[in-house]
């Protein structure tokens, strides 16, 4: 049989207008493969999820200039679809999962290039790129959708 990926669903919490601050997002634990160090090297204004709930978290996103995702290693890479839902431009690691994810709509830089990273945060900050595609991107992503293909492969081994 042929493996079959099912992708997460993204909440509709997460769709809404985008009025972006002065900030720079990441969401997660600081664990080491999230590699929130290289963000500290940045010299951005940054704030940092980790715990919240959705209500929170879509209010950061709404707010922030861009999603940072640095991350060494990533299974799925949400917080790309849910900055998407918002809008919100993403600068992520140039690693699979994100590169999947983000469906060609992030910016995608080498893992630990810290000049490539102030680049590409510098010009999302600037010229942030088409919102409308994001939010249709992320729109296709859907726990209805990731229920029905689960639906549909275990009516495949019946």
């Amino acid at each position: 049989r042929e493996a079959v990926v099912i992708p997460n669903g993204v909440s509709g919490d997460f769709a809404g207008d985008w009025s972006p601050r002065d900030y720079v997002l990441t969401v997660g634990e600081d664990r080491p493969h999230k590699n929130l160090a290289l963000v500290r090297q940045l010299g951005v204004s940054w704030q940092r999820a980790d715990g919240a709930s959705d209500a929170e978290l879509a209010a950061l996103y709404a707010g922030a200039r861009a999603l940072l995702v640095p991350s060494l290693d990533e299974g799925f890479g949400l917080p790309v679809l849910e900055a998407f839902a918002r809008g919100v431009p993403v600068v992520a690691s140039d690693i699979p999962a994100l590169r999947e994810v983000s469906g060609g709509l992030a910016t995608l830089v080498p893992v630990n290039d810290v000049d490539a990273w102030r680049r590409a945060v510098r010009q999302v900050w600037d010229e942030p790129g088409d919102a409308d595609a994001r939010r249709r991107w992320a729109a296709q992503f859907t726990w209805e959708r990731s229920a029905r293909m689960l639906r549909d492969v275990i009516a495949g081994m019946a």
